[in-house]
């Protein structure tokens, strides 16, 4: 859970930095605050004047964006407060079809109808990242049964669960792939300004200097990270770990029969047996990994 944290923690500013026209001052607010929605640099940041800040404003406040990224508002509820995300971005993806708005709220290298693609990859980077999220979240419980329960828990739900990894699973590819289109397009227009640096805008000047946000080797690293837990967590759930699991609890009861039936456990016993125990610990002796199981 925390890498997914630190994932979109880093996703943040590729959606804060790549094509949005400067919209604040210094370093970019973090994710907590994003999330709260509190401060002057968020409001700069989250501008509702624009397309872009209501609809990443919609994003920060899905219930699921909450609790899957931000561990202080995991147990608050911040509610679905104002437009639901997929209505701002059904309409903004409208809006975005051909030439934008003024108040689109992206840098004007970004506003013309030759940039459709490079537009459509930063929707589909808030898309997928609020799926990522939403997966995120739905595996909460399932931590908290694997804490309790450990591998054996997980192996009894492997088909919810690995359905879950799945999407997960996708929706983590697919975030990869749109952050890859964006920030590729954010760098060529980047070369591009300082080809012309001497004649480039104040507002091309103070875009440029905010790409230094974006971390792009630890976004590649948390993305290969996660999804390796991904696949490790699939693997502790496979049929193959539950024969495994199966096997080594035979095992261990077994032991535990065998050490309790042997005759120097019982030479030094000085309490009566309670009903049963002995016939009780012969039979689970016996007993096959399967029915162990049951």
């Amino acid at each position: 859970m925390s890498l997914g944290r630190d994932l979109v923690e880093h996703t943040m500013p590729v959606l804060l930095c790549s094509l949005p026209a400067p919209g604040f001052e210094g370093e970019v607010p973090g994710l907590g605050a994003l999330v709260a929605g509190e401060g002057t640099a968020v409001a700069a940041a989250l501008d509702q004047q624009t397309q872009r800040g209501s609809l990443l404003s919609a994003l920060l406040q899905q219930g699921h964006f909450r609790a899957g990224a931000s561990e202080e508002c995991a147990d608050r509820d911040g509610g679905n407060a104002g437009r639901s995300f997929s209505s701002v971005l059904q309409e903004v993806q409208s809006s975005w079809q051909f030439a934008v708005p003024a108040s689109s709220g992206l840098l004007d290298a970004f506003a013309g109808e030759q940039e459709v693609q490079v537009r459509q990859a930063y929707l589909d980077v808030c898309s997928h990242l609020d799926k990522f999220c939403f997966f995120l979240s739905a595996l909460r419980p399932y931590q908290r049964l694997a804490a309790a329960g450990g591998d054996a828990a997980l192996c009894w739900l492997r088909r919810s669960l690995g359905h879950l990894l799945q999407e997960l699973d996708k929706s983590l590819l697919q975030l990869r792939q749109a952050s890859l289109a964006l920030m590729q397009a954010a760098k060529k227009q980047l070369q591009d300004l300082a080809k012309r640096l001497p004649s480039a805008t104040d507002v091309e000047v103070q875009w440029m200097k905010q790409l230094r946000f974006v971390d792009e080797p630890r976004l590649s690293e948390l993305h290969r990270a996660c999804a390796e837990q991904a696949a490790q967590v699939s693997s502790l759930t496979s049929a193959a770990r539950e024969v495994e699991l199966k096997l080594a609890a035979k095992e261990g009861l077994q032991q535990i029969a065998s050490a309790f039936l042997s005759a120097d456990f019982q030479a030094r016993c000085s309490l009566a047996l309670p009903d049963r125990l002995a016939l009780d610990m012969r039979e689970l002796a016996g007993r096959t990994p399967a029915a162990i199981s049951n």
